[in-house]
Order: structure tokens, then C-alpha cells, then sequence
């Protein structure tokens, strides 16, 4: 079924009111709803961007148009963006819905979506600002090299890793999402420990 579906089923009354204020009760774990915005999430106003209905972000899905759907899920704000035809991301907030914790990249490549980067913080807004670390992983193209860049107080500008690890392309193809059905791109949550499972270990290792 669905995500929109299946999620939609647990939404009560007071959910739908909130949605349609824009306003999301931070204790839920359902769909939120669609935004008309691919930015999708308001961390600081803790609500949905530009809300719209099933049938407007439909047509938006149609016509190419950039659009968001968001759902809470385990205590985690998870925004799916579709910007345009060709491109799409995924961010997962902190439980506190305002700190993005990990964004994932997804470009169109013969046809299909192709997972180009990763991008996680090591936490939320528990974590002081001058011990935050950002790592970014990107496989540009199927036929590149994997990358690794590091972003923290020493090197705000980001510094490079060379890693000499085997991945596989193969894991990284996407379809295009079905609209209201976004399953597959939102995967599970340690998707880079499968990806990369030599290097999940590293990622947050302070050094």
C-alpha cells in the first residue's frame, strides 16, 4: 500500500485540523501531508511549507512540478522531495524536527534515479555546534569514484578522504516513485551501513 495510504489510515480528526493550519502535533507518527514546496518542512516553525492537498500535489507530481511529501516516523520528521523530473532528496530531521541529521541525493541517470550522496550529521540539537561533524559520501556517477568528505570546527570548508573500498553501483538505482508511494526512497534507516559498511564505522569516530 502506499505510504500516503497506509499512513493516512492513522490520522485523526485533530490531525487533519492541524494539517490544514500547517501546524504538525510533534507527538504523532503518521503522514503530514504534502507541501507545494520541495523544501517540504519548516524546522523553525515546526510545520509543513505551503501545505496543498492529494489532488494539487498530484498534478504537481504529473507535471513535473516540485513538490513534497512529509511523514513522521519513529520520533523523525522525513521530508521526500521531488524537484521536477529529475532530481529528488530525502531528509530525515532529528526527533526534534529541526535538525537535519542525514540527506540523501538522487539524480536522474538513463531513465532512472541514481543515489549520488549521503549526507549525515553526527546528531541534533543536543550537540554543541563546535563538536558537530558532517560527512558527506558521494558516487557521483555509476562509472566515478566514491568520495568522502569530512566537514567540521578544524575544516569547515571540508576535507577529503581517499578511500580504496569496493561498493556496488548496482545498489544504488532507484525508479521513479508511483505518486503518494515513496517507499523505496526513503529505504531504511542505516542505508549507508549497507552501502558502505566499511566505512559506517568511521563516520562518526572522532578524530
Amino acid at each position: 500500500m502506499a505510504i500516503a495510504a497506509r499512513l493516512g489510515l492513522r490520522r485523526n480528526r485533530d490531525d487533519r485540523a492541524a494539517a490544514d493550519d500547517g501546524a504538525i502535533d510533534l507527538l504523532s507518527s503518521s503522514f503530514l501531508g504534502y507541501s507545494a514546496d520541495g523544501r517540504g518542512w519548516d524546522p523553525a516553525g515546526q510545520r509543513l511549507i505551503d501545505p496543498v492537498g492529494d489532488d494539487d500535489a498530484h498534478l504537481a507530481h504529473l507535471s513535473g512540478r516540485a513538490y513534497a511529501a512529509v511523514r513522521r516516523d519513529g520520533g523523525q520528521v522525513i521530508v521526500v522531495s521531488l524537484l521536477g523530473r529529475h532530481e529528488a532528496r530525502v531528509t530525515r530531521f532529528d526527533q526534534s524536527g529541526t535538525v537535519p541529521v542525514e540527506i540523501r541525493e538522487f539524480r536522474e541517470v538513463d531513465d532512472r534515479l541514481w543515489l549520488r550522496g549521503i549526507k549525515r550529521t553526527n546528531g541534533g540539537d543536543t550537540v554543541p555546534a563546535d563538536q558537530q561533524i558532517t560527512d558527506w559520501f558521494t558516487w557521483v556517477r555509476p562509472d566515478t569514484s566514491a568520495t568522502w568528505t569530512r566537514f567540521d570546527q578544524q575544516s569547515p570548508q571540508g576535507r577529503a578522504h581517499e578511500l580504496r573500498l569496493d561498493w556496488n553501483p548496482g545498489a544504488h538505482w532507484y525508479d521513479h516513485p508511483a505518486f503518494g508511494d515513496y517507499d523505496e526512497l526513503v529505504g531504511e534507516a542505516n542505508l549507508l551501513g549497507r552501502l558502505w559498511p566499511d566505512v559506517e564505522p568511521l563516520a562518526f569516530r572522532g578524530r
